[in-house]
């Protein structure tokens, strides 16, 4: 039987964690300790991956679930770009590795997979899920194997959820855009299927209905179906089609612009100063997720901002500690509106 963690600590007279720290070659750990564990592990031939099969094996005939000491994250397929490389995903991926790491855990990185739990997650036997975005077989599957999950940004029954108060977050948006001074403002958002796609709409509405502005249909644009800059000009090209006031005088009726995301706004905003309508002399633009800055764009975008850090090291956190919580665990972070060069005064008519 191959030797563990727990008795190389045993006989050393350490900690679990101490020997797992010095095998993984973690900061923590003094020189002799590091050395000591290490020349032990040597003697008894120690091997990282055969001791996890051991104690998976171990814990299937004990009918349990044993610790890994890995936890999968589970994306996205990729598209056109990898997710890793988007500003929006990889300050919530570089945090959950690295509170992984402190805890002293391997993170697996996959992609979603129409068959539901990738193969290999299942040959790893992984103490936990992180996912991002949803697929109902995955989700299926993970129920009925009973394995913690945590889902980022959308409703999961069974799963641990964590999530971003989106509502508020586009209400705080406009807001922002009424204390300014505007009272035409539109909205462009996603169809209802989309991943709070109705909450933003309804945060747009509900800031607008106390101040009894107008709430007008040709002021949104509800039919964006993809995630680019060029949908967001494509939408920002809708808006101004409905808008007999861009036809005669080139600027826009609306003032004020709130996005649903900061993607889409940009998209709207290069568009806009193609057409003449100058960012935020003409038209003031605000977007939700708070990235334009990573992509370096000008001028730099007003936006809704979470903290995505935050929410990184939090899943796994919640992973590490999922026993203790009651069933359907829900964690929403809040909102705040970063300000930026893209919003002002509306313009003098």
């Amino acid at each position: 039987m191959p030797v563990t963690q727990k008795e190389m600590a045993e006989r050393l007279g350490v900690s679990r964690q101490l020997v797992s720290f010095a095998l993984a070659g973690k900061p923590g750990v003094s020189a002799k300790v590091r050395e000591n564990v290490r020349a032990l592990a040597l003697e008894l031939g120690y091997e990282e991956h055969t001791n996890r099969s051991a104690r998976l094996l171990a814990g299937r005939r004990n009918g349990r679930r044993a610790k890994s000491g890995i936890i999968a994250l589970i994306l996205p397929s990729p598209t056109s770009s990898p997710i890793r490389s988007h500003p929006f995903h990889s300050q919530l991926l570089d945090n959950i590795e690295l509170e992984a790491e402190v805890r002293g855990l391997d993170v697996f990185i996959c992609s979603m997979r129409n068959e539901g739990i990738p193969p290999l997650v299942r040959e790893l036997g992984v103490d936990g899920l992180i996912t991002m975005g949803y697929h109902a077989a995955l989700q299926e599957a993970v129920r009925s194997e009973a394995i913690p999950n945590v889902q980022f940004f959308i409703e999961s029954p069974g799963a641990i959820c964590l999530m971003v108060d989106a509502r508020r977050g586009v209400a705080q948006a406009t807001e922002h855009l009424i204390e300014l001074g505007h009272r035409r403002i539109a909205y462009m958002g996603h169809r209802p299927e989309f991943s709070n796609a109705s909450e933003r709409l309804a945060g747009y509405v509900e800031a607008l209905q106390p101040r009894s502005l107008d709430i007008e249909d040709r002021l949104q644009e509800l039919s964006i179906v993809s995630q680019s800059a060029a949908a967001g000009a494509r939408g920002f090209d809708a808006l101004l089609a409905r808008d007999p006031a861009f036809a005669r005088t080139g600027k826009p009726h609306f003032t004020g612009l709130v996005c649903y995301n900061d993607t889409l706004a940009m998209g709207a905003v290069e568009r806009a100063e193609e057409l003449g309508i100058r960012v935020p002399d003409d038209l003031s633009v605000v977007g939700f997720d708070d990235v334009s800055a990573a992509h370096g764009f000008r001028p730099a975008l007003t936006s809704v901002s979470f903290d995505r850090a935050a929410m990184g090291r939090r899943a796994v956190e919640l992973l590490c500690t999922e026993e203790t919580l009651p069933v359907d665990y829900r964690e929403t972070f809040p909102t705040h509106v970063e300000v930026r060069a893209s919003s002002g005064v509306p313009r003098l008519e």
